[in-house]
């Protein structure tokens, strides 16, 4: 777990440094073409008359949009199960041109990525594996650290706590390098598992925002100031919401967009917020629904 997700934190960079051709656009114009258009296209070019499910809007006018064609089945018990079909398509959305359809089931780093969350083991068993994994280390880390504290203070303790005794025998140096190294990465860790749990475990996610959040109101979602006059043809909805999604991204890094599967559900819009100034791309995320 600890490999895979050192390889997935630098997912993107590799990603854009190896294939830029399908992540970035030869021409930046003025003008993109109607959002509606672009999905239309980008289902054009899936196979079996797939439909999309969402797109991945960059404010990088150099990038091109990615919309995904997704299904899964959360009871089989590997990863070639678990995906029933899988596209990504890169669009460039100045001219429509279809950049590349992804295959992204045999994707590397789709791979790697359900490696690290799930084994290849699939949802039911692969997850699993790793929640209760996590939540073992979380345990050692935290009786580590009740360990780590000596019973009694003084100063030749707290040197002993902070420091490792190069001067000493192996086995000591050997001792203080887990009692001392332990304790300066037992922070991160915790940090890392907390992140992991949260993932892994529903309930304990509920807990937390019902215990650090208190009384305080969350998962508001904003209601549509779209007038709904001339916007009942489904292209004329995409088209406004793409437009408002543009509009957005000045001081954001993406927007995610979320199509509906059915006339009467909403389209859900995915944007990082900014807080004091300091963009929290990949942490925070505001959901708006537009009805019409």
């Amino acid at each position: 777990m600890a490999v895979t997700g050192c390889i997935l934190a630098f997912e993107k960079e590799l990603k854009h440094a190896i294939n830029p051709e399908k992540y970035f656009v030869k021409t930046v114009k003025k003008e993109k073409l109607p959002f509606s258009v672009l999905k239309t296209k980008a289902e054009q070019a899936l196979p079996d008359s797939l439909k999309v499910s969402r797109v991945e809007i960059s404010s990088d006018p150099t990038r091109s949009y990615a919309f995904r064609s997704l299904k899964m089945n959360d009871q089989a018990l590997t990863y070639w199960g678990t995906y029933i079909y899988y596209y990504r398509v890169y669009v460039d959305p100045y001219t429509g041109k279809i950049l590349e359809v992804e295959n992204a089931k045999n994707d590397f780093f789709e791979i790697v990525m359900d490696l690290h969350r799930r084994l290849l083991l699939g949802e039911k068993i692969g997850k699993t594996i790793t929640g209760y994994s996590t939540l073992t280390l979380m345990i050692m880390l935290v009786s580590g650290l009740v360990i780590w504290f000596p019973r009694k203070m003084n100063k030749k303790a707290l040197k002993e706590m902070f420091f490792i005794k190069t001067s000493a025998k192996w086995k000591r140096v050997n001792y203080d390098m887990h009692n001392v190294l332990g304790f300066y990465t037992v922070i991160p860790l915790l940090l890392i598992v907390y992140a992991a749990l949260i993932w892994n475990f529903e309930g304990f996610d509920k807990w937390m925002k019902n215990t650090l959040n208190g009384k305080a109101k969350t998962d508001q979602k904003a209601k549509s100031t779209i007038p709904s006059e001339g916007s009942s043809k489904p292209g004329n909805i995409l088209d406004i919401v793409g437009n408002r999604v543009e509009k957005s991204l000045a001081d954001k890094k993406s927007a995610l967009s979320l199509f509906r599967k059915r006339m009467k559900e909403p389209i859900m819009l995915k944007l990082p917020m900014a807080i004091n100034n300091t963009r929290m791309n990949s942490l925070i995320l505001t959901s708006i629904q537009v009805r019409f």
